[in-house]
């Protein structure tokens, strides 16, 4: 008998030490940023609520392994002149969800100011660097600058909606990028919608991606941009992407590929852009240049692209200065390319092109 109840009590003991280990808290609700710190460390379910994040503050979320997180009513971030990200995350195999009409508020009027990226001080909003990660139904609200930068494995972002539309007024909002993937691999965006003044997406580095049910308005496109390194081929690859059945509506670009010529070598390699429609284009339905960013010097071909394949590209153009397709091309850097059904119509200025595809006729 007494070796019964001994067992029972190393049992009942080893059972109160399990349910007191990190992620079992109980009192995993945040409302103020005070309590970020602790409930990270501790809590497995975390529940985001209400909460004003201070100027000059991170909401920095480094979690635990499998955390879940959700956001509910309003997360406001309060003004300060600073580079951000005002949120960023850390992890392994965590998930994100916003509640039914949750918002994650930038408040990015208080820092536009129609000067573009070139002026200091507006934050990045939302960074998430991952290693396994699920993100769905989450909404940001008027970014002060890029609003989502991914460094990540693995990791999926479904169901977001980024509305920087209210930067549209007296052409204040600049660089308002809904997404980009400074460096992603096994990387998904899809049935998402954005509305802002520069990309919709933008990649520069990694591989094995989908971008796929985009809704974009207002924005410079769905991009690949390679060439930020001076000293790493790595940094300057992108490959295995694929890139379809989106929309692009009243924007400069609808497909932008550019590398930059002050780069070191790189390369973009097997890149599909399938069932894209635009309306509205006011600059390039599709802009292909190895000459960025001056866009009207000789173009470079440190980064040679390779393997770009259209299939079913459609739309239509307006205003004085639109052009269905530019393609500017170093000698020998653009390669193997094959696209089918590429229609974009009521331009102003006839396609150009130091490179034709296979199946293009420019």
């Amino acid at each position: 008998m007494n070796a019964l109840i001994g067992i029972l009590l190393v049992s009942a003991s080893t059972a109160l030490s399990f349910s007191l280990k990190p992620g079992a808290s109980t009192n995993c609700t945040i409302t103020e940023i005070s309590q970020v710190a602790s409930t990270v460390k501790s809590c497995q379910d975390i529940v985001i609520s209400n909460l004003v994040v201070p100027g000059g503050q991170i909401l920095e979320l480094d979690l635990l392994p499998g955390a879940r997180v959700t956001f509910e009513g309003t997360t406001k971030f309060e003004y300060f002149y600073w580079a951000g990200p005002l949120i960023r995350v850390r992890g392994e195999n965590v998930h994100f969800q916003g509640a039914k009409g949750s918002v994650l508020d930038g408040q990015g009027a208080l820092w536009w100011d129609s000067k573009g990226g070139a002026v200091p001080g507006k934050p990045y909003m939302f960074e998430i660097d991952v290693t396994g990660g699920l993100f769905e139904d989450i909404f940001l609200l008027n970014c002060p600058h890029h609003c989502v930068i991914i460094s990540s494995t693995d990791l999926t972002l479904d169901r977001w909606t980024v509305d920087v539309s209210e930067g549209n007024k007296n052409n204040l909002g600049h660089n308002t990028d809904g997404f980009d993937i400074i460096y992603g691999q096994n990387v998904t965006i899809k049935n998402s919608t954005v509305s802002n003044q520069d990309d919709c997406v933008a990649i520069n580095r990694g591989q094995d991606m989908l971008i796929s049910g985009m809704d974009c308005t207002g924005s410079h496109g769905l991009s690949i941009s390679v060439g930020f390194s001076k000293h790493s081929f790595l940094h300057n690859r992108v490959a295995n992407v694929v890139i379809e059945n989106s929309v692009l509506r009243d924007g400069d670009n609808g497909i932008h590929v550019k590398t930059h010529t002050d780069g070191y070598l790189g390369e973009i390699r097997n890149i599909t852009y399938r069932n894209i429609r635009m309306s509205g284009i006011r600059r390039f339905g599709a802009q292909i240049q190895q000459n960025y960013p001056s866009g009207s010097g000789p173009p470079v071909g440190n980064i040679p692209i390779t393997n770009l394949t259209f299939s079913n590209i459609t739309g239509t153009m307006s205003g004085k200065n639109s052009m269905p397709v530019e393609i500017t091309c170093a000698e020998n850097a653009c390669i193997d390319w094959s696209w089918s059904d590429v229609s974009i119509t009521h331009a102003a200025k006839r396609s150009t092109c130091s490179y034709v595809p296979k199946g293009f006729n420019c």
